[in-house]
């Protein structure tokens, strides 16, 4: 059989061992057969088989007293890897000497504790085997320290693998596999200043290494030190006069890059022209080129576009990719995207991918056009239907999306989920000249009489297909409520519940869309208060005006307190509280799936365009509670300071208070609201604490604003010793009752 033996810290080394089934022999043996190669190959750096181990692939230790037979299988991968210490206990007599701060000495002890700490509590597999009182070399103790750093980077805790990276270079300060990993870890946090900061320390020990010179200029072209990244990749071409032109021309497309983002495009399309034509294949290179050119002119754009579509399978996975792909859509057409995809322009497939693409960095009109072609070719391609209707719902165009559903319906009517058939629906979904508060009442008596013998437990786990189906009528559900047709829900959701029930879909594709059907079933069950109750309008019988706005002759009778937020506009909307001393009906405002974090200038993410496109269809003046943050809480905060984005976690929610103060500000000085800030709801025990932090530092940072008012009330949402949700506010563990208003009718008369 063949096996593989590895040791990966630096310098690294493999071997292949060919072991016959008549060999003898046994783990040690391979262990000793690694060693002489290794020691032979690297003198300086030898190793001793003392302060070794051997693991498989899944880092179980391998017995060194059993056979290779018993112990390693035919293709296995064996790593080499080093043990830790145990701490001697014996006395140390206390000299002068001892007493004298070494701050070396120090980082090797702080190093030790560390690797210690980790043992302890079973997160760092490598045994104590080395007796007490033993020597312990440098060497040894950063080869643990680097594979404890590698262990916390796979466990996503950045944090922890910088403080051990730190330890490392107190004790090497030079040590290139720490300056670099380091330095990556900043980069991929966008603190490239302290990236910059490691490969330059890495360089005093290394100077002139191509490799640091490369990843160095990287990292100061993020940083906007053009001309300086310009000057350090010049000194990497220079180290590379003997490599071959491929390395040399990876360069100069990166200095190329520097340049453009400098100004000096001039320039840079001279030197990218050079590369291309020695190798007109150099991706890199292409994409520079395109950059440069697509603005110039009409064959310019053609010949960018080419290129995008030349580089969609290889840079398939390239953001930066996408994002130009999307700007030379939005600025050149899609007329130009369907002519350079050429046959691919009539793939239903390949449309709907490159849709999806481009609306997700912020082409959002010209995707739903994409995906509306690649429909007409094929008008049952699930996938592409529903996120058509989501890119819809981003648009703001609810009536368009409605229809398109009823007519998917129509066309794809034999099609089922859990014995629910998409022909079903049609009756409950009549035609109609507009959603907006719609009173139409739809007939139950419509359902189907099979629909009985349906059963929620019908069957084993949807299919992809199916899922996507059912998100689509889930979907609608969504639409409707906050159109505010909500007399056509009920009906719908006891069709829907069917395929709903009992199939745990908040761990499925469509968790999203189940979970909007789920809160809004259980709301709309709620003692409700409907518009046309408080109004005394029925609004199918009164004209409308197209968008938003407050149906012709019910404008003077009502007025709205318009509610944005994601999922949490659902329990307050469409009901009735007494502000100013008259009643205002809640009015959702939705942007599904919006962090505060989406909402930073340089942001490009689809639910930050879905958020000002609502906010747009808000009438001038209007009252407006802005109800974000519990994304980030649940989601962003924490794994931000784990990811070393911010030191602390105080530090990572003032960046995202700064983010949200500073849009509210421009959208009020701008549609001339009147703005309320609602607390961030603290029903997820896991989250609360982050919650609690998040609105006590909202509330300081808004109590001398005179026009961003904190509605503070969080608190009251409790139970008396702040530690759960109160149970009158409980929904469905996610979601806050929707007899909260009370609380919210009393924080606004402050």
């Amino acid at each position: 059989m063949k096996f593989y033996v590895h040791y990966e810290i630096e310098p690294e080394m493999t071997i292949a061992c060919r072991w016959r089934d008549s060999d003898e022999g046994s783990v040690g043996d391979v262990l000793k057969l690694f060693l002489d190669a290794y020691n032979k190959r690297y003198p300086s750096h030898a190793l001793n088989a003392s302060t070794l181990q051997l693991v498989d692939e899944s880092r179980q230790f391998l017995d060194l007293d059993l056979s290779v037979e018993d112990a390693i299988q035919d293709g296995a991968d064996i790593y080499v890897l080093t043990k830790l210490p145990s701490k001697s206990t014996e006395p140390v007599a206390a000299t002068a000497a001892s007493l004298v701060e070494d701050k070396t000495a120090n980082s090797k002890s702080s190093l030790l504790d560390i690797l210690r700490s980790a043992q302890l509590t079973g997160g760092f597999e490598l045994p104590i085997s080395v007796r007490d009182g033993s020597t312990y070399d440098d060497h040894l103790l950063i080869a643990n320290a680097i594979q404890l750093a590698h262990k916390y980077l796979v466990d996503e805790n950045a944090k922890e693998a910088a403080v051990v990276y730190k330890c490392i270079l107190e004790v090497h300060p030079g040590h290139k596999s720490a300056c670099i990993e380091l330095g990556q870890l900043y980069a991929r946090a966008s603190r490239y200043q302290e990236a910059v900061k490691y490969l330059k320390q890495a360089l005093a020990s290394y100077s002139g290494d191509e490799e640091l010179l490369k990843i160095l200029g990287d990292y100061l072209v993020e940083n906007g030190d053009y001309l300086e990244a310009v000057d350090v990749y010049a000194a990497c071409v220079d180290k590379l006069k003997n490599a071959g032109p491929d390395k040399i021309d990876d360069i100069k497309v990166r200095i190329t890059r520097a340049k453009r983002l400098e100004g000096h495009e001039s320039a840079a399309l001279t030197l990218i022209s050079s590369v291309l034509q020695r190798k007109k294949e150099n991706e890199e290179g292409l994409l520079e080129y395109a950059r440069l050119v697509h603005t110039k002119g009409p064959e310019q754009a053609t010949e960018a576009m080419a290129i995008c579509m030349c580089l969609a399978a290889p840079m398939q996975h390239n953001k930066k990719y996408h994002m130009f792909l999307a700007d030379v859509v939005r600025r050149h057409g899609v007329g130009l995207l369907y002519a350079e995809m050429k046959t691919a322009a009539d793939s239903p497939a390949a449309l709907a991918y490159l849709a999806t693409q481009i609306r997700d960095y912020g082409a959002v009109e010209e995707a739903a056009t994409v995906m509306k072609r690649a429909l007409d070719i094929e008008p049952s391609h699930v996938s592409c239907a529903l996120a058509y209707i989501h890119t819809l719902q981003v648009l703001v165009k609810y009536d368009e999306a409605y229809e398109f559903i009823r007519q998917f319906t129509v066309t794809n009517g034999g099609q089922s989920v859990a014995g629910v058939k998409c022909s079903w629906f049609l009756p409950l979904i009549p035609k109609l000249d507009t959603l907006y508060m719609n009173s139409v009442i739809a007939n139950e008596g419509k359902i189907p009489d099979e629909f009985s013998s349906c059963s929620s437990s019908t069957g084993g786990p949807y299919s992809t297909a199916e899922l996507q189906l059912v998100a689509i009528y889930f979907t609608l559900v969504k639409i409707l409520f906050f159109r505010g047709a909500v007399e056509l829900l009920k009906p719908l959701c006891k069709l829907l519940d069917s395929a709903h029930s009992g199939r745990d879909l908040h761990t499925t594709l469509i968790r999203n869309e189940s979970a909007y059907f789920s809160c809004i079933s259980q709301v709309v069950c709620c003692v409700y208060c409907p518009f046309a109750a408080l109004t005394g309008v029925c609004f199918h019988e009164v004209v409308k005006v197209p968008g938003m706005h407050v149906p012709a002759g019910v404008a003077e009778k009502t007025e709205f307190i318009y509610f944005a937020g994601e999922s949490h506009t659902i329990s307050p909307a469409w009901r009735s509280i007494t502000y100013q001393g008259r009643p205002h009906v809640i009015h959702p405002i939705l942007a599904t799936g919006l962090k505060v974090w989406h909402l930073r200038p340089e942001s490009r993410f689809y639910p930050k365009v879905a958020f000002y496109n609502a906010m747009g269809k808000v009438p001038q003046g209007s009252t407006v509670i802005f109800c974000f943050g519990e994304i980030d809480c649940r989601e962003g905060l924490t794994t931000a300071v784990q990811k070393c984005k911010y030191e602390t976690l105080e530090e990572s929610v003032m960046a995202v208070i700064n983010v949200y103060v500073a849009a509210l500000k421009k959208l009020m000085k701008k549609h001339k609201f009147k703005v309320f800030i609602h607390p961030v709801v603290p029903v997820l025990a896991v989250t609360r604490k982050v919650v609690s932090l998040f609105n006590k530092m909202l509330k300081e940072r808004l109590a001398k604003s005179k026009r961003l008012r904190y509605l503070d009330f969080s608190d009251a949402l409790l139970t008396e010793d702040g530690l759960k949700l109160n149970p009158q506010y409980e929904l469905d563990g996610s979601h806050l009752h929707p007899s909260y208003l009370s609380v919210i009718e009393d924080a606004l008369k402050g």
